[in-house]
């Protein structure tokens, strides 16, 4: 919730000259820009005026004036392409290791009134047989990276993470993606060969073989070739590899592997302080056809447009639309329209499916449904110590024609904040916010799941019924940062309140009382908290513990609470 906050005032704070100049990724880019912080301040430039203040007095001795005939200007040439110099050669090693605890305690069920699908006589959750309230594991990853040693302009990249956790049996307290996937996994491991022709057309081209991600109409992880080639004015690239499974392995680890291909080709039609690019890209996969087309334009030095549009087999699939604007040094808008089709992909290009009837493997929300999203934000700062941020945004339900249900079709909005206030450069307190009203309603007249005969009625109500009616969030964060590479800490609280849509009468309640359940009995409210301590021991060595705990679930009630601890130890080199 609050991350979320965090990373939308990230967003608005970006200048939009940082944009023009690092436009969407490209194929397999050497740097992807991350904003890590909410502040919009910039470094002071020193002016004319400054530097005539500060600059030694011009001597006021007598000298004999010259006159001298101006040079007349050449002819200008066509720029040739730059050449790029080979980086010096470099080794690089970063290495973390860390252990976990996850605990979560068990309420005894036994004798109280048990809830909604569960039975406390002889359960597993009625002494605990079948949960295991603590588990401890430990985690780690590891990256290598080396440039031009051996050849020059030959690189190697390694990237790997593991876990090791007793196999036990037992439910854990806390389910994650490490409990369906390899203990020990390899998400990068590649060489590249750029810069090995010096001179010729074919300087510019780049090769990588192994296992990568590259960039198209999604992110793909492959084990494959991909080649790209770059002029002044054009871009052109093409991937073939077998797709890497990153989720639930265990199942599906078996499975044959499928290809995936791709091409890119991105065109420079302006240079210049208001360049125009237009960009193409292509994916296939599993018989199926995947593409998108993206215009980045800056008509001006302080607005930034993107504009993208994806189809799947032919048909179109979704519109996104971006606009940058940095109104001062210290004020950013950014406005973005989304427009999701049917042809869209609701997880991913992988498990795309287009029968509702057929199960899915991630949760069962029903098809893709039309939707189109609107949001708008704008930070500034205030009083030079205050970064503040404020959002709103709209999302509208396109599937009204047809009817088709989807619980996750309702639209919705929302509206929010976040403030960051810095005191004596190293205290800085957050605080954000987020309440969004969605268009669904509690059921009219509600469903009473045994009537007068005692006969169990078919509990069914159409989408608009079932979900979140609105919620309202905030938390609220400290931070201490005691300089580059040393000591920091932070601690922030969060709560969530969420009110569902009602569908049926309590079986207990009588008839004549049914109007007068209080609504908050559908309310659940859910909070935690998160503590951060970071040292550096060294300037190459880093220590962090994370301590994180959350409230009891409305959703599981036999659980009381969850809390996490993580201890990291991480070296550079």
């Amino acid at each position: 919730m609050r991350r979320a906050a965090l990373v939308a005032l990230a967003l608005a704070a970006a200048p939009a000259a940082a944009v023009a100049d690092e436009p969407a990724p490209w194929l397999f880019p050497r740097r992807v820009p991350m904003p890590t912080t909410l502040a919009m301040r910039v470094e002071p430039t020193t002016t004319p005026a400054a530097t005539a203040a500060v600059a030694p007095p011009t001597p006021t001795t007598t000298t004999t004036t010259t006159t001298t005939t101006p040079t007349p200007p050449r002819r200008r040439r066509r720029a040739a392409a730059p050449r790029r110099e080979p980086a010096p050669p470099r080794f690089t090693a970063q290495l973390a290791l860390g252990m976990a605890v996850d605990g979560a305690n068990l309420r005894n069920l036994t004798g109280a009134e048990p809830p909604i699908g569960i039975t406390t006589a002889g359960s597993d959750f009625e002494a605990g047989k079948n949960f295991r309230p603590a588990r401890s594991y430990a985690f780690g990853e590891a990256f290598l990276g080396s440039r031009g040693l051996a050849v020059p302009g030959i690189s190697a990249y390694l990237a790997s993470r593991f876990r090791l956790a007793p196999a036990t049996g037992l439910t854990p307290p806390l389910v994650d993606g490490w409990d369906r996937v390899d203990p020990v996994q390899v998400q990068s491991a590649w060489t590249e060969a750029d810069g090995v022709i010096d001179t010729g057309p074919l300087r510019t081209l780049r090769i990588r073989g192994g296992r990568q991600f590259l960039y198209g109409p999604a992110v793909a992880h492959v084990d494959g070739l991909a080649v790209a080639w770059s002029t002044r004015w054009l871009k052109l690239g093409a991937y073939l590899g077998s797709r890497v499974p990153d989720w639930n392995t265990a199942s599906f680890g078996n499975e044959p592997r499928r290809l995936v291909s791709g091409g890119e080709v991105a065109l420079t039609l302006r240079e210049g302080p208001r360049p125009l690019t237009v960009r193409l890209r292509g994916l296939r996969y599993d018989g199926g056809d995947h593409g998108d087309v993206t215009v980045d334009w800056v008509p001006r030095a302080d607005v930034a447009l993107t504009l993208t549009s994806r189809a799947a087999d032919g048909a179109v699939a979704r519109h996104r639309l971006g606009v940058r604007i940095r109104v001062s040094d210290e004020t950013r808008l950014a406005f973005e329209a989304d427009l999701r089709r049917r042809a869209d992909w609701l997880w991913d290009y992988e498990r795309r499916d287009d029968d509702p009837s057929r199960p899915r493997r991630y949760l069962d929300l029903g098809p893709t449904l039309p939707r189109t999203t609107v949001r708008a934000r704008a930070g500034t700062v205030l009083l030079d110590n205050i970064d503040a941020l404020i959002f709103a945004g709209l999302a509208f339900d396109g599937s009204r024609l047809d009817d088709t249900p989807s619980y996750a079709a309702a639209g919705w909005a929302e509206g929010g904040g976040a403030f960051e206030i810095r005191m004596r450069r190293t205290v800085a307190v957050t605080l954000s916010g987020l309440a969004r009203v969605y268009s669904r309603k509690d059921a009219i007249p509600a469903v009473v799941v045994v009537d007068q005969e005692n006969q169990i009625q078919t509990l069914t109500w159409p989408t608009s019924n079932v979900g979140e009616r609105n919620l309202v969030e905030g938390g609220a964060q400290v931070r201490f940062t005691g300089g580059a590479r040393k000591f920091s800490a932070s601690a922030e609280i969060y709560a969530r309140r969420t009110r569902y849509a009602r569908l049926y009468l309590d079986d207990a309640v009588a008839e004549p009382l049914a109007e007068s359940i209080d609504p908050l009995t559908d309310t659940v409210i859910h909070g935690g908290g998160r503590f951060v301590f970071e040292a550096w021991i060294s300037p190459r060595l880093r220590l962090r513990t994370e301590y994180e705990l959350s409230n009891r679930f409305a959703a599981a009630p036999e659980i009381a609470g969850l809390k996490a601890l993580r201890i990291i130890a991480e070296g550079r080199y």
